[in-house]
């Protein structure tokens, strides 16, 4: 019986080597107890489900996020003690609720699947745990999540949006300047990393650009424009008729391959940081 069952394994592709698991969902019960230690580090994806303007679909943040975490596992040794958590899909996206299709969590809500699933990583003895961003809207919510799970769990809690893990200059030199300070949504930038990572959801016959009102408030208003001084709590609507903001037209799948590398090398070398903090 044993003999067969690794015959049929065999056939779908076994070769009797057992390699490295880092999924959550992949570990039996008894494996994962086994992370539990000082140096293993959970990360725990963040992302939305969310209109992207005309050409891209409702899934872009979810399909950032994880094609990020899988370009870092591409790199990941067997020594590095890291488990990927089930990715949190679903954020707080009131911002776009005008635009059909946006699913959207409450702040409480959000926060509290996050401490959830927070808990859940504490009780098996791991001590650290990386929010890992692909989503504006949850940027505050992470601040005091991460907060209140420090205090609830005793976990050490970090979190860090794949756009601020990348490297600044090397952004600058694919996209631009203003580019990257305007064209915040469904812009040059994610256009060309669904070009890279999904492209049969990309719709190219509608690649155009989409400019946000906030190019006219930086101009006009030298404290509220700056991007700096001053937040506003803004609806998609404020800035863009379309719900895209940047220039889609200038997309490439190499700029989007280029920084999907770059970024999981970043997330890597992030977490084996952490894992070492």
């Amino acid at each position: 019986m044993h003999g067969q069952i690794l015959a049929d394994a065999q056939a779908h592709g076994y070769d009797g080597q057992m390699k490295k698991k880092h999924h959550w969902v992949d570990f039996t019960s008894a494996e994962l107890a086994q992370l539990s230690g000082q140096s293993t580090v959970a990360v725990m994806p963040m992302a939305a489900i969310e209109q992207h303007g005309p050409h891209l679909p409702l899934g872009v943040d979810l399909f950032l996020v994880e094609a990020f975490i899988d370009a870092a596992l591409k790199l990941s040794q067997s020594s590095d003690p890291w488990v990927v958590m089930p990715s949190l899909q679903i954020g707080h996206s009131v911002e776009h609720l005008d635009f059909p299709g946006t699913l959207n969590l409450s702040p409480d809500l959000a926060m509290a699947q996050c401490m959830t699933m927070a808990k859940a990583v504490s009780s098996v003895g791991i001590s650290k745990l990386l929010l890992f961003n692909a989503h504006g809207g949850n940027v505050g919510l992470m601040d005091v999540v991460g907060r209140e799970i420090r205090k609830e769990t005793g976990l050490q809690v970090f979190h860090s949006n794949w756009y601020d893990l990348a490297d600044a200059t090397f952004m600058e030199g694919l996209f631009g300047r203003e580019e990257l300070r305007f064209g915040i949504h469904a812009g040059d930038t994610e256009t060309s990393l669904m070009l890279a990572i999904r492209p049969e959801l990309v719709l190219t016959d509608q690649l155009i650009h989409h400019p946000s009102t906030s190019e006219h408030k930086a101009k006009h208003f030298p404290i509220l424009g700056n991007g700096r001084s001053v937040k506003q709590s803004w609806m998609t609507t404020d800035y863009s008729s379309t719900g895209a903001m940047g220039n889609a037209s200038l997309a490439t799948v190499e700029k989007g391959r280029l920084v999907l590398d770059h970024v999981g090398h970043r997330l890597m070398d992030l977490v084996r940081e952490i894992s070492r903090f």
